[in-house]
């Protein structure tokens, strides 16, 4: 028998996904491999298409819907930043539109996956919920499958500083992509600069758009880091602004195991149960501003949670531990 994960999506989080996937499979004597086209298959090849617009396609061409990698409820990330864009004002923006627009488009598709498919996996128990509440009727099998991470051995000590060092850790690429930082630096972040210009918030990650923060006040703008490491040594505040609340995201996985304290807006967790003891939440200015509060004085409690976040990850997001609980699922169904 012979395996193909199908996606012509290229980032990093789904490309480490892929991966992971395709080692679970070999351990167990299975040939698998990622392809990004479906030309010259033939119809009996066991697919797993990864995402709505992959899976979709591979009924359309007629290949058995056997399981579906959905990683995450779609139309639920594009409900959730429509309704917080609108909550905080912030409606003029491409990604504000674009959200109601993925909304009505996904959930069309999003449905008809969840119908015409055996198995659909996701990364958050949070997700699964949603979908089901959403579509009652729906009889696919769903699974959950926490994203993993990899133990980080190359933790550097902690860089002091006189100023409070705040971090994200974010693509730049899209118009998209970029208002889920945006919105933060804009309505949060300048309002605590005004009030202590003691602080900087340093921006990291790939793409041009990061470019548009450059000489801001309180901004400091590193762009792509060869060095993770590097990177969180030299912080001491995560930032996690993502509004979306579905999945789970990578960099807040990542800040967890470089040892550095993670404050974010509540939807950011939303993959993380039970994950008070592990991070910071907020859900408003004066939460945010009060959580920096507490975190640089009580520096105790910070690194405790911190210790905590370390433990967490490892009990709950083991690759080869939770993969292969998940190859073991989906041969039953094969």
């Amino acid at each position: 028998m012979y395996l193909f994960i199908y996606t012509a999506q290229k980032a990093h989080g789904i490309s480490v996904i892929i991966e992971n996937l395709v080692k679970a499979f070999a351990k167990e004597g299975i040939n698998c491999s990622h392809i990004t086209t479906l030309d010259g298959l033939s119809k009996d090849s066991l697919i797993i298409p990864f995402a709505v617009k992959e899976a979709v396609e591979v009924y359309e061409r007629g290949y058995r819907p056997f399981a579906a990698f959905l990683c995450d409820a779609i139309s639920l990330g594009y409900r959730n930043k429509f309704k917080f864009y609108l909550s905080i004002g912030h409606v003029f923006c491409y990604d504000f539109w674009y959200s109601i627009y993925g909304y009505l488009r996904y959930s069309r598709k999003e449905k008809f996956v969840l119908n015409m498919y055996e198995n659909t996996i996701f990364v958050a128990q949070v997700d699964i919920d949603y979908l089901k509440q959403k579509y009652p009727r729906s009889g696919c099998n769903y699974i959950c499958v926490p994203n993993g991470v990899p133990e980080v051995n190359n933790v550097l000590d902690h860089v002091p500083s006189d100023r409070l060092r705040l971090g994200i850790l974010s693509p730049w690429e899209s118009k998209q992509i970029i208002e889920e930082s945006n919105w933060f630096i804009r309505k949060y972040y300048k309002r605590y600069y005004a009030k202590h210009p003691n602080t900087v918030l340093k921006l990291a990650g790939r793409g041009s758009k990061i470019n548009q923060f450059q000489n801001q006040d309180g901004i400091e703008v590193l762009g792509e880091v060869e060095d993770l490491a590097d990177f969180f040594a030299n912080i001491d505040v995560f930032i996690s602004s993502n509004p979306k609340g579905c999945g789970i995201l990578n960099r807040v996985l990542d800040a967890f195991m470089y040892k550095v304290p993670v404050l974010g807006h509540e939807a950011s967790f939303s993959g993380f149960p039970s994950s008070d003891d592990i991070c910071y939440k907020f859900n408003n200015y004066s939460t945010f501003e009060s959580a920096l509060e507490y975190i640089t004085a009580n520096r105790t409690d910070a690194w405790k949670r911190v210790e905590n976040a370390i433990e967490y990850t490892k009990e709950n997001n083991n690759w080869e531990r939770n993969y292969q609980k998940l190859v073991e699922i989906l041969m039953k169904t094969i």
